[in-house]
């Protein structure tokens, strides 16, 4: 066996062959180690071939060629090193992506101790290095670890090994001998570059299907985006206003939205500048939507379906308000992005045809701000009762600017504490913004919440219905009938859109002094007859013109006004007129004939019919007289001997009456006619002849401030001047001596007739009357009064009431409040 020490002291190993014969015969005496599989100690097995201490020289070749091709063609399995083999450098090295840069060179440095082990590692290292795990596979192939070394060596072993780089290190003294090999070198990869590919491929990939998907799903839900149609935005539904006869406003009507046009100058800018900073900051920059703010409104949608959120421009809030059906406006989930997308398409086509001006205008014309108030100037005047947008405070344009976001939410009138907490933070966001000071901030966010009350107090809007569009007026019975003549073909012929949303400005020719006085007479139920045990009240309804033009001055309907279009009992309640009508029907014509006048004597004679309401006959008497005590058998006689035919033809066509037939009974008023129509029949007497017909409208303005129409006062000539000279001393006996005393009025001039009619006979002769009527006139005004109840029954009917009693009462409060500033005159 050869020693030990002498092959460890050898200067440097200059074959493979050498270095393998070494590390055989460093096994034990016998020459292999139980590993190599020698089986004695005169040789080894067939595995190794070895024989003796020299070794199988012709197998050993074999064998480093293999090596030496397996290494070249990096399939050779690396040696795992030894436990005394530097671990931290192996470890650096796999850590490197087990290969080494193309210009540089290793080098093995030799252990002195000469341990076999590491030496035959190193050799195979020289020849070809490969990577960390066939340098595993190979250890575990020769099967070498620290426990096959002598022990005598193991110190010597550790740290002794170390890979240098070209320029890390040198042999200097005492250095090892070195053993140089070059060996074939991949280019680098970085571990990051493959991640950041990846990573961008993924992305990319991403960005493709949904950019697909996100086209898909646009096409779709483009398909259903209503027509772009212009006029659905410019035609805006505006209300109208009406006025009373000084120019004050006593009504708006609007058929579903309550809206007032506007021009882009009757804005403040304080007030387009807080509803920009509150509703859309970016509406000079967007081009009609925020991408931001859209996808991330959608994505909340996605997540809870059903508490949408929008964040919609006001351009995509104005192109859903005109263009997207009301039903559709709430819908959710996919529905709700759908129709978002649609908003978007119509946005976008909104900026492309109008300027940003034009834009905010529309916007503040046509958006809600609850209280039935569409567009600003309605909520102006509805909150806080001004007309005129200049004069709104900076705590006002913050509660206006906060509505808009959730009217009924924020609605000052249902959820007042809701709707101040609003205004604070509008308020904050005005001062964030530069749009007040923080010490107006201060001021105004403390200020008192009160302004219902006062609107209410100062507009009496406790008399207007806020809660119903359409509804909200003064005088509801005169309005309803205004509305009535605008529509009427005869009269203004207007059609109901232009009524309830042409934005018409309509001047009337209602006293509201007159107005409201007839109206606390009518809710006075001293001026009723009352009746044990009654459950439905006796009714009334008046109408006073002016004589000189037929201008409505003032009507009341009834006596109270429930339904949002009241039962008007003035222009609409036809009843018979009784008595009123025989100037009418009877001696107006009699005396336009030219045979009579108002001293011709008639017999007061009856043979059963017709009978005086106080059944007494005076035998011969006067047709002045005749009228002052209201006798029913000259006034039939009087009709029969002018002509039936005659008198019924006056009383149609000259005085405005419903008379259909030739019937003696109508000389006692058994046709039927309106208070209106009764009132402006009489006017015709002070009018010296002519007979006007009933205006209520002075002029009408388009919602452009054009004079749409100014309805001229109509006269026709009702009968000769003379006729009506007569008629008017007649009629004034009635008041200064007759049946209608109750109406003087101190020394005015008041002509006057009391009329009342009769049960009807299936009654079973019960005594009362159905209808009381008084009509009389100074030489200002006429008015006409009924009163009785709508159903006449058995239990329903006046008694012991005529037309000189309550109703005569009525009468003369109204027509006071009416000559109360004119000048006395005792003539007509």
């Amino acid at each position: 066996m050869k020693d030990t020490n002498q092959s460890l002291n050898s200067p440097a190993l200059t074959t493979p062959q050498e270095s393998l014969q070494e590390i055989n015969q460093t096994s034990d005496e016998t020459g292999c180690s139980d590993e190599t599989g020698c089986t004695d100690e005169t040789g080894c097995s067939d595995e190794t071939r070895f024989t003796d201490e020299t070794g199988c020289t012709e197998n050993m070749t074999e064998i480093l060629d293999d090596v030496t091709t397996d290494a070249q063609e990096r399939t050779v399995p690396l040696i795992e090193a030894p436990d005394n083999f530097d671990k931290e450098t192996m470890a650096l090295e796999n850590e490197a992506g087990n290969e080494y840069e193309a210009e540089n060179t290793e080098e093995l440095l030799f252990d002195e101790s000469g341990n076999d082990a590491v030496r035959e590692f190193q050799t195979r290292l020289a020849v070809g290095r490969t990577s960390s795990e066939s340098a595993a596979q190979a250890a575990s192939a020769f099967q070498l670890s620290s426990t096959s070394s002598t022990p005598r060596h193991s110190d010597s072993l550790s740290g002794s090994v170390q890979l240098k780089k070209k320029h890390g290190g040198g042999s200097g003294s005492g250095d090892p001998p070195v053993f140089k090999g070059k060996k074939r070198k991949k280019p680098k990869r970085k571990l990051y570059v493959t991640i950041i590919q990846r990573t961008l491929f993924i992305v990319f990939l991403l960005v493709f299907l949904t950019g697909l998907t996100g086209g898909i799903f646009f096409y779709w839900a483009a398909q259903g985006t209503p027509e772009w149609d212009a006029a659905k935005l410019e035609t805006h539904k505006y209300a109208s206003i009406v006025y009373d006869k000084n120019g004050d406003k006593i009504a708006q009507l609007s058929a579903s939205e309550n809206r007032l046009p506007i021009k882009y100058e009757d804005l403040p800018p304080q007030l387009i500048n807080t509803l920009l900073a509150v509703e859309d900051k970016e509406f000079y920059e967007h081009l009609g939507f925020n991408p931001i703010r859209i996808i991330k409104g959608a994505y909340n949608t996605l997540r809870n379906p059903d508490r949408p959120e929008g964040g919609s421009t006001l351009t995509v809030q104005l192109a859903k308000n005109a263009f997207i059906d009301y039903d559709d406006r709430t819908s959710r989930g996919m529905e709700g992005i759908k129709r978002k997308v649609q908003e978007i398409i119509l946005a976008m086509e909104i900026e492309r045809n109008y300027t940003k001006e034009e834009i905010l205008t529309n916007y503040f014309t046509r958006i809600s701000f609850g209280q039935g108030a569409y567009g600003v100037r309605s909520a102006a005047r509805i909150y806080f009762g001004k007309e005129s947008l200049a004069d709104l405070t900076p705590p006002e344009i913050a509660m206006l600017c906060g509505l808009p976001q959730a009217p009924g939410a924020y609605n000052p009138y249902t959820y007042p504490e809701k709707a101040k907490n609003r205004r604070t933070d509008v308020l904050a966001v005005m001062r964030n913004e530069g749009i007040i000071t923080a010490e107006d901030y201060a001021t105004y966010k403390d200020e008192p919440f009160t302004f219902i009350e006062q609107v209410k107090e100062a507009n009496s809007l406790n008399q207007l219905n806020l809660d119903q569009p359409g509804t909200e007026k003064k005088y509801p019975y005169f309005v309803d009938y205004v509305v009535e003549c605008l529509m009427d073909p005869d009269m203004y012929n207007l059609t109901p859109e232009q009524v309830y949303s042409g934005g018409l400005h309509i001047y009337t020719t209602i006293d509201p002094e007159v107005q409201k006085v007839a109206e606390d007479a009518m809710a006075n139920e001293d001026n009723f007859p009352k009746r044990p045990n009654e459950t439905i009240p006796v009714q009334a309804a008046l109408t006073l013109v002016e004589n000189s033009t037929g201008n409505i001055i003032s009507m009341v309907g009834g006596r109270n006004y429930t339904d949002q279009i009241g039962f008007n009992r003035a222009a609409n309640g036809k009843r018979p007129p009784g008595s009123v009508a025989k100037p009418l029907i009877a001696y107006g014509p009699a005396l336009e004939s030219g045979r009579f006048f108002p001293s011709s004597v008639f017999d007061d004679s009856t043979s059963g019919w017709p009978v005086n309401y106080d059944n007494t006959y005076r035998g011969s008497v006067t047709m002045q007289d005749a009228v002052r005590y209201s006798i029913n058998t000259v006034a039939v006689k009087t009709f029969t001997a002018t002509g039936a035919s005659y008198c019924c033809d006056f009383a149609r066509d000259k005085m405005g009456l419903d008379v259909h037939n030739n019937y003696p009974s109508n000389a006692l008023g058994a046709f039927e006619a309106t208070p209106t129509q009764i009132a402006i029949a009489y006017s015709s007497f002070p009018n010296a002849g002519m007979r006007n017909k009933p205006r209520c409208v002075t002029k009408i303005i388009d919602f452009d401030n054009r004079i749409l129409m100014e309805p001229p006062v109509q006269s026709l000539r009702a009968m000769k001047e003379s006729t009506a000279t007569y008629m008017n001393d007649m009629l004034r006996s009635v008041v200064t001596s007759g049946t209608g005393t109750r109406a003087q009025i101190g020394s005015w001039y008041i002509c006057g007739k009391t009329g009342t009619t009769s049960l009807p006979e299936h009654l079973g002769g019960i005594k009362g009357n159905p209808d009381a009527w008084f009509v009389g006139y100074s030489p200002y005004y006429t008015c006409a009064v009924w009163m009785g109840y709508d159903q006449t029954d058995q239990n329903h009917y006046l008694y012991n009431e005529y037309g000189g009693n309550k109703p005569c009462h009525l009468w003369k409060t109204v027509m006071t409040a009416a000559l109360e500033n004119k000048e006395v005159r005792t003539q007509p």
